[in-house]
């Protein structure tokens, strides 16, 4: 489900097309977060209604947002000191990992 943005609480409707490539999967293109488009017209194309992804996962379990890092705060996925996106599972105990979608 999106669940934040203009569609959001509305499915993911996959594929759709978006500046003219389709995507299959949640995309973070265009976004700072992953997104899916939640309504598409008759071409399968993005009309504007989007949502935030909620199919954020790693390795070692499920993103927790938001998240604290070097005293800023994190509502999605982030490459900040790392070579691809990571999140925290366990701010806490400093587990992390890095952020798998779709």
């Amino acid at each position: 489900d999106g669940s934040e943005g203009v569609g959001a609480g509305h499915k993911c409707v996959f594929p759709f097309k978006y500046k003219g490539k389709t995507y299959n999967k949640c995309t973070t293109i265009g976004h700072d977060t992953f997104w899916c488009a939640t309504k598409v017209d008759s071409g399968g194309n993005y009309d504007g209604k989007w949502g935030r992804c909620g199919c954020c996962n790693t390795e070692t379990g499920a993103c927790k947002f938001p998240f604290k890092y070097q005293n800023k705060e994190y509502h999605s996925c982030t490459f900040v000191d790392h070579h691809s996106k990571w999140c925290y599972t366990n701010e806490k105990k400093s587990q992390w990992g890095h952020c798998t979608c779709g």
